[in-house]
């Protein structure tokens, strides 16, 4: 994982810890606009316009992007001046027969991923839409619109490529992330990490962003004893935070204010007598196994076959539990060396959601499987949130 110290630094001074529980406890719905809105706790009420078109867009890569199929140039865009959404229906399908995808989940990620652009442009914080909307000049009688789309477009045009992307792409994947119950949620998470890896870099998100984007301020306000100044990552984004001198570039901070406002609150440690704790100690020690055994080169030549563990090394793993309003099901969350996380049903020991390569699941799941019985009991006995974490230190 990338060192964030000095982003870090930049993203606590500008993080509040505030949630949008009652925006996004609202009814659920798949549409792709409305998913964006209630990521990011912003609304669109000035555009944008979408359309399909049946054109196919070329495209002429560069030598380093050969093969590859960037989501803004064959599958969808945005365009601000219109505030115009075009979906390129005709290359989706192309797209979707060519690797094996379903047209409805293409088109879907490309929606969200188009609305998600529209959300950093025009989004406006659900706390801020009166005060917008009360917008007058004098003589007007309406909503004046003009200083509001002015502003939007230059804070648009000063976010460089790299940055637009990170936004968009994180938007997508907290989006889809979020609907966990949704029954094409798993086919969707692996239709996203499969079209992720036919993209240019700029569209590939950090593992510290996949793990945060769903949880994340988006955008929250921060009350003050006169007025109120909206705070979050799209704020960041618009240069609406002082980003206190930095040095660093903006998508490097923008995905450590991700990271940092991304942690789930309200955790405490399970104790460490729980059937937890003892499934995170056992489990740890199976992944390093995985990740720190090694051949013994010399021992090989004279012995074939014999392969030596030279070291245990311990990586960083959390495994929560809690009880969701929206999810009943007993299960658990895994996040291991803040690269991989999933989710786990207990009462079939099968992933839900997220990414875990395969050599981990093959250790999670069987022993998720013979500690089913205890870690259900303990997931019903919960009140609120419970974690563990084991870092490399352990």
């Amino acid at each position: 994982m990338r060192a964030m110290s000095a982003s870090d630094d930049w993203a606590i001074a500008v993080s509040m810890n505030a949630t949008f529980d009652g925006y996004r406890g609202t009814t659920a719905r798949d549409d792709a606009r409305i998913l964006a809105e209630r990521l990011t706790g912003n609304v669109m009420l000035h555009g944008p316009t979408e359309t399909f078109s049946q054109l196919m867009p070329t495209y002429s890569p560069p030598p380093e992007d050969d093969g590859l199929t960037p989501i803004d140039k064959l599958y969808g865009r945005y365009v601000p001046e219109n505030r115009l959404i075009e979906i390129f229906v005709n290359s989706i399908h192309r797209g979707a027969q060519q690797f094996g995808w379903e047209f409805a989940d293409l088109l879907k990620i490309v929606r969200i991923h188009e609305y998600a652009h529209a959300i950093v442009h025009i989004g406006i914080a659900i706390w801020s839409v009166e005060d917008q909307l009360s917008t007058f000049l004098p003589g007007q009688i309406s909503t004046d619109w003009e200083p509001f789309t002015k502003n939007r477009d230059k804070a648009f045009s000063a976010v460089d490529d790299e940055s637009h992307e990170l936004l968009a792409q994180a938007i997508t994947w907290g989006c889809l992330y979020q609907q966990s119950d949704h029954p094409d949620s798993q086919r969707l998470i692996d239709t996203f990490l499969a079209l992720e890896e036919r993209q240019p870099r700029k569209y590939r998100l950090p593992p510290e962003v996949t793990l945060r984007a769903r949880h994340a301020d988006w955008g929250v306000v921060l009350w003050a004893a006169r007025g109120e100044s909206e705070i979050g990552v799209l704020s960041a984004a618009r240069g609406e935070i002082n980003a206190y001198g930095s040095s660093l570039k903006l998508a490097d901070r923008l995905a450590s204010l991700i990271w940092v406002t991304g942690e789930l609150p309200d955790s405490t440690e399970a104790s460490s007598n729980s059937a937890l704790a003892l499934f995170v100690d056992e489990l740890q020690r199976r992944l390093a196994k995985i990740d720190t055994a090694t051949v013994d080169t010399a021992t090989k030549g004279s012995n074939p076959g014999v392969i030596e563990l030279l070291l245990l090394k311990k990586d960083h793993l959390e495994v929560r539990m809690y009880q969701e309003k929206a999810h009943q099901r007993p299960h658990f969350h895994i996040e291991y060396k803040r690269q991989f996380n999933a989710s786990y049903g207990l009462d079939t020991c099968e992933r839900i959601i997220g990414h875990m390569p395969k050599k981990y699941e093959a250790e999670i799941l069987p022993l998720a499987a013979a500690m089913k019985d205890q870690l259900i009991e303990e997931w019903h006995a919960l009140n609120g949130p419970v974690r563990i974490t084991r870092s490399a230190d352990r």
